[in-house]
């Protein structure tokens, strides 16, 4: 099946929407590990994950040549869903991924 997987996929884009990547709770785990799945099962495909409230440093997701990942976090609470869809919507445009998860 993974080979099935890589094949549709080539060596596209990948983009990952989160709200939270480390916070404590279901959901930030949920996407890390699927994260980490989709790092392992689609190995072709280069990653881009755009996060809305993770404020860790990027050199805390340990380093991996197929992954950026994109943290909105610093942005004034009140600005930061704006912030996170306009990101959203210029990294769409720009990359034109092959498929996109919105977790």
């Amino acid at each position: 099946m993974q080979g099935n997987r890589s094949a549709v996929l080539g060596t596209r884009q990948v983009h990952v929407w989160l709200a939270d990547l480390h916070a404590r709770g279901g959901i930030p785990l949920y996407s890390s590990i699927l994260l980490r799945t989709m790092l392992r099962d689609l190995p072709q495909s280069s990653f881009t994950v755009i996060v809305k409230n993770d404020p860790r440093d990027a050199d805390s997701d340990g380093r991996h040549d197929r992954l950026t990942i994109k943290r909105l976090a610093p942005w004034p609470a009140r600005l930061r869903t704006a912030a996170f869809a306009a990101r959203v919507a210029y990294e769409e445009l720009r990359s034109r991924p092959a498929l996109v998860f919105c977790g």
